[in-house]
């Protein structure tokens, strides 16, 4: 809620600045591209070169994105028999993977400007590991940076890149008890990590829980 009965300077304060620095949560199902997304590339022109070039780094084939009456149309360049050869696409024509990161990267985007804080459930989702993995170590490299990116996933290997990527102290598991609460614990809170060749290995191995128990 956001209205209340009288006005109170501090809290608008307050409000103002969660609206700013507290962007939405995004999930981990996507069907088309928001709106919010598809504003930032008909409006700004350096998020759509930023946004390219993320593109081309991410071996993403995209050589152009347009917004036409807010449809999203994808330019498309690639080697054919007779040269290069370039194609216009539209939206549902791109693969779920490719929408995403354009999402995610509209988020990362303003979250970055506004030295924000997001969440990001399942960030996996649709896409392979290596981009999972590109898009966190690129958040992570980005200098000056002071905002704060909170992800959620199944993807184990993750934990191979525990002091190459981000530390020890950066890594929470939750584990469902028979009641149905859901308990949440931090890697650090187990004694003698350094002295583990693998905390991958460990973790599947039983040893931090967290663990689904399949039959």
């Amino acid at each position: 809620m956001k209205k209340v009965n009288i006005a109170v300077p501090y809290l608008d304060n307050m409000r103002r600045w969660i609206d700013s620095r507290m962007l939405p949560l995004q999930s981990g199902s996507l069907s088309s591209l928001s709106q919010g997304a598809k504003k930032m590339i008909a409006d700004s022109e350096d998020f759509r070169e930023y946004l390219m070039q993320f593109a081309q780094e991410a071996d993403f084939n995209i050589s152009d994105i347009k917004i036409q009456k807010m449809a999203a149309l994808f330019g498309h360049t690639v080697e054919g028999e007779t040269g290069s050869e370039s194609y216009v696409l539209p939206e549902n024509c791109q693969s779920t993977g490719t929408k995403r990161m354009v999402e995610l990267e509209s988020l990362i985007y303003t979250q970055l400007k506004r030295q924000a804080s997001l969440c990001i459930d399942e960030i996996e989702a649709s896409m392979h590991p290596n981009l999972m993995e590109y898009i966190l170590a690129k958040f992570i490299n980005t200098p000056d940076n002071q905002s704060q990116l909170l992800v959620s996933t199944h993807y184990d290997p993750i934990l191979k890149d525990i002091d190459d990527l981000f530390g020890k102290d950066s890594v929470w598991f939750t584990e469902k008890g028979k009641d149905g609460n859901t308990t949440l614990f931090s890697l650090v809170d187990f004694k003698g990590l350094n002295k583990l060749s693998s905390i991958h290995r460990a973790y599947m191995n039983g040893q931090f829980g967290a663990l689904p128990n399949v039959l």
